[in-house]
């Protein structure tokens, strides 16, 4: 998976010689089949479930499938459970569904933020107007004012982040909306993966609409 600190497998995978009972059950599953070139259904045994088969020629397309089929499932997920409460927090700017564990705020001018204040896998998303440096910089600080939140100078739509004064960073995707309003989403959790943690946060970018 790109744009993670350290190396980490799109999805996980269990190699099977027999498709039982129990197997079907799985949420994605592909199938090698020499003969087809690249077959999708879904809910063919369960709910939610994707069932590929493949001659495994085009890699790069069952990777899309899957990270697009993963993508839908995170954010029908948050649809049905999210944190009502939070979202009321920036409802004026414009509509997006957060986890329902993202209890944790900080409201200034011009900026929000968001977090489960979790001690393991913490997720944040921030929402602020004009330029994210200068309002990470201003707003969120480490133990000193000479510590804070830091982006790519380049600021591509994913990488990495970095705690300025501190070893202390991890991977984000932001998205910038019309008004000069951006919301970046990013996770800290150096004690573990980060793969899973980073998609739940892909689905809350895709949730937001703007009023």
């Amino acid at each position: 998976m790109p744009d993670l600190p350290q190396p980490e497998p799109l999805f996980d995978v269990r190699d099977a010689k027999t498709l039982d009972d129990l197997r079907r059950l799985s949420r994605a599953i592909v199938i090698y089949d020499a003969a087809t070139d690249f077959q999708q259904e879904e809910n063919v045994w369960a709910e939610p479930q994707i069932v590929i088969r493949t001659n495994g020629k085009d890699g790069s397309r069952l990777a899309r499938t899957l990270t697009a089929f993963n993508l839908r499932e995170a954010i029908l997920s948050l649809r049905r459970k999210h944190n009502a409460k939070a979202e009321k927090t920036v409802k004026d700017a414009f509509g997006m569904l957060l986890p329902a564990d993202m209890t944790g705020s900080m409201v200034r001018k011009d900026f929000i933020w968001l977090s489960n204040n979790a001690t393991r896998g913490m997720q944040n998303v921030v929402i602020c107007r004009g330029d994210v440096r200068l309002r990470l910089k201003d707003n969120l600080k480490g133990e000193t004012d000479d510590m804070y939140v830091t982006l790519p100078d380049s600021l591509p739509t994913a990488g990495l982040w970095e705690m300025r004064g501190d070893a202390m960073g991890g991977p984000y995707m932001l998205r910038r909306l019309d008004g000069d309003i951006t919301v970046l989403a990013f996770v800290y959790a150096p004690e573990m993966k980060k793969r899973n943690l980073m998609r739940q946060l892909q689905a809350v970018l895709y949730t937001i609409k703007k009023n």
